[in-house]
């Protein structure tokens, strides 16, 4: 079992590939990537969306930081902004990383306390997580 477990905050409709790459990564690491398991098109104001927000609720509170691939169409994205002003509420560190530096930054990332990582890959994020650990 991973010692450290990450919730991971992506748009599930556009970066799936970034996804992909780090659960391919998750195998290999000393960390446990956690994603939510919400469909894409989900809108958070759906009859459906109650179960999915709480079950991700739960899974934010397990992590011990919350780190968000902050995509081309993230800053939109209802669902990350939610994600991430709950993780700072229950008092978790916060990761972003940008594969492409070019994307606005959600509202919820505009914070002087968010740990950026300069490059989407598995050395840069691992580098960030470790370091998020020995700060406590």
């Amino acid at each position: 079992m991973a010692s450290v477990r990450v919730f991971i905050s992506y748009d599930c409709n556009k970066d799936r590939t970034y996804r992909k790459m780090l659960e391919t990564w998750s195998l290999s690491a000393d960390v446990e990537f956690v994603f939510g398991f919400r469909q894409p098109g989900l809108r958070m104001k759906s009859v459906s969306a109650a179960p999915v927000m709480n079950v991700t609720t739960d899974q934010i509170n397990s992590a011990s930081f919350l780190l968000c691939v902050v995509g081309s169409a993230s800053h939109k994205d209802e669902w990350i902004n939610w994600e991430v002003k709950s993780a700072f509420e229950m008092g978790k560190k916060v990761i972003a990383v940008k594969p492409d530096i070019s994307s606005a930054t959600p509202d919820s990332l505009k914070r002087a306390d968010v740990k950026w990582v300069k490059q989407f890959g598995s050395r840069f994020i691992d580098e960030a997580i470790k370091s998020a650990q020995r700060s406590g």
